[in-house]
This record gives C-alpha cells, sequence and structure tokens, in this order.
C-alpha cells in the first residue's frame, strides 16, 4: 500500500505543501513573537505565501487524484488535530468542557501555547471549503464551476468597489471567506492538470502585481494583515495569487528531498508550528537587533517545528489511522 501511494503522489506538490509550511513558520514568527521589534514591511511581505496556497494545492491534488475522498481526508484531518488540542490541552490546560470544541470545528484555547489557537481557524475553513468544492466538482455540470472561476473574483471586486463586507455564514464559517478558499480549491483543480503555456502562466503573476500597484497608487493602505481577517479582501487576495502563479510557473518533475518529507507530513507539521511558535516567545526579549535576532528566532522555530512535527506524526498519525476503516495518505 506504501509504495502504491508514493508512486501517486506528486512530489511537486508534496514540496510546495513543505515550502508553504516555512512561509507560515515565518509568518507565526514575525506576527507573534516577533510583533515588537519586526518592522511591517517584513510582516507584509511575509503574507505573500500564506495559506491559500494550501487551499490551491488541494484543488491541484484533486485534479490528479480523481479516487481520492475528501470527506475522508477531512475526518482524518478533524481527529489528528482533535487529538493533538486534547492532549496539549490536558497537559497545560484550562480544564473545562471547552476541550472537546475542536471535534465540531471550533477552535480551543491553550494558555501557554497561543500560537496553536491562533492556526486553528485553518481547519473549519478548510473543511466547509472542501465540502462545497466536492459538491461542485463531482455533482454538478463541469461548466457551472468554470463559470465560478468567473463570479467569485468579480463579487470580491463589486464588495472593494462599494466597500462591503459579507458577514453571512455557510456552515459556520463567514460567506467572504469560503468563497476565496473555494474559488482557490476549483482554481487547482481546473489549471494544474492542464497544459498551459509559460506566457499564461507569468501573465498571472503580472496581473496580480499591477492590481496591487494600481491599489497602492491610489493610496490604499496595503498592510496586508488588515485585510487577511476577518474577512477577505482585495489586497491580501491579489496578494495570494503571486505565490499561487509562482506554483504554476516553476511546476516540473523533482525527487524526494527534504521539503517532499515535509509536504507529505502537511497536516503534522501545521500542527508543530503552532506548539513551536509559542515556544519561541521565550527569545523576543533577547537583547540582539533584528539582524541576528530574527534570524535565530525564524531558524529556531524551524527546527523546533521539524522535531515536534515528526514527533506528532508518529504518536498522532497512527492513531488517526486506527479510527479509519483504512488508510490513504495524502496529508
Amino acid at each position: 500500500m506504501e509504495s502504491t501511494v508514493k508512486k501517486q503522489r506528486d512530489l511537486y506538490i508534496d514540496a510546495a505543501k513543505g515550502l508553504c509550511i516555512i512561509g507560515i513558520i515565518f509568518i507565526h514568527t514575525v506576527f507573534y513573537s516577533g510583533s515588537d521589534y519586526v518592522p511591517g514591511i517584513i510582516r507584509n511581505l511575509s503574507l505573500f505565501l500564506d495559506v491559500p496556497a494550501f487551499f490551491f494545492l488541494t484543488g491541484c491534488t484533486l485534479s490528479i487524484h480523481k479516487s481520492l475522498n475528501p470527506i475522508k481526508q477531512m475526518t482524518k484531518l478533524i481527529i489528528i488535530f482533535a487529538s493533538i488540542y486534547l492532549f496539549f490541552m490536558l497537559l497545560f490546560g484550562p480544564y473545562s468542557l471547552d476541550i472537546i470544541y475542536p471535534l465540531f470545528l471550533q477552535t480551543g484555547t491553550i494558555n501557554l501555547l497561543p500560537v496553536i489557537g491562533g492556526s486553528y481557524w485553518f481547519v473549519p475553513v478548510y473543511v466547509v471549503s472542501l465540502i462545497y468544492a466536492d459538491m461542485i466538482i463531482k455533482y454538478l455540470n463541469k461548466n457551472i464551476s468554470s463559470l465560478l472561476l468567473i463570479i467569485i473574483p468579480v463579487y470580491y471586486l463589486v464588495l472593494w468597489v462599494n466597500n462591503i463586507t459579507m458577514d453571512n455564514k455557510m456552515l459556520g464559517c463567514k460567506i467572504q471567506m469560503v468563497l476565496f478558499y473555494l474559488w482557490l480549491i476549483l482554481l487547482g483543480y481546473k489549471l494544474y492538470n492542464k497544459p498551459q503555456n509559460k506566457i499564461y502562466r507569468i501573465s498571472f503573476v503580472i496581473a496580480s502585481i499591477i492590481g496591487l500597484l494600481f491599489l497602492k497608487m491610489n493610496h490604499i493602505d496595503l498592510f496586508l494583515q488588515n485585510y487577511k481577517f476577518p474577512v477577505m479582501q482585495l489586497p491580501y487576495i491579489l496578494a495570494s495569487l503571486l505565490s499561487i502563479g509562482l506554483i504554476l510557473i516553476l511546476k516540473r518533475e523533482i525527487k524526494e528531498n527534504f521539503l517532499t518529507g515535509i509536504g507529505q507530513k502537511a497536516i503534522f507539521f501545521y500542527a508543530s508550528q503552532g506548539i513551536s511558535s509559542s515556544i519561541i516567545y521565550l527569545l523576543k526579549d533577547i537583547p540582539l537587533n533584528i539582524y541576528l535576532k530574527l534570524p535565530l528566532c525564524f531558524i529556531t522555530n524551524c527546527i523546533l517545528a521539524y522535531i515536534i512535527g515528526i514527533g506528532l506524526y508518529k504518536l498522532f498519525g497512527k492513531f488517526g489511522n486506527l479510527l479509519l476503516k483504512e488508510e490513504q495518505k495524502f496529508f
């Protein structure tokens, strides 16, 4: 089974996921422990490689593995994250009925590991977006998914021009957030496995850059975190498209490497960076200038995340598989 799964894997997607994990480690280094000393421009640039790339890569995976069961993968995701939460809540508290929240796609609180809570928003949004993507891909006419690729960007453009935000929800998650991530999954599904020339891919990146420059010239504050939460807005969306364009441009055959290893266990390393990013709070008051402190904190964070991620995989990966009828290793 193991060798068959490995043959089915797209190692380029695995490597891209691994790179995204490192990008998220950097984001949480500069936004949490680094919030007092890292300048805004570095925090801003860090968001160009963020969670949206994961959703795009999910769509890419769906385009290759037609038999992949998203419901089963969502089940595994929920079980693994809830198990990790349960373990650390029992270790560090607080002890309350909140301990079951992650089983129902709501974040819990771990006092000594605050970045875990700050990372959990990904799980419910991923689940809801993937449910809708799976329904659209499997049960609706393929022209509808193509039409949505046009309608959803227009929707965000209209919201931006009219300065409107939508607070309505889809299965508990805000529509304005879910639609963007649903769009990314459909985009990956439509684009990744198609023969595209390099001019098309480069045009994708250039269009994003032009959009950001247009906003800047119109005196829009482009500190991207302001447009990431609580809802997705145009500047953050355009910035996210840059990383997606680069994923398409750089697509090629690669061999197993360090990044593919991380990408193949992405969910465990995503959880582990929440733990390691909390631990490096201990380094934020070291009396060093930013040129020494930031690399020290980032490298330490990466090393800790890797060690913890391997530990989580060995412990909770087996536990998650025990609760499933059969195993599919696409995380």
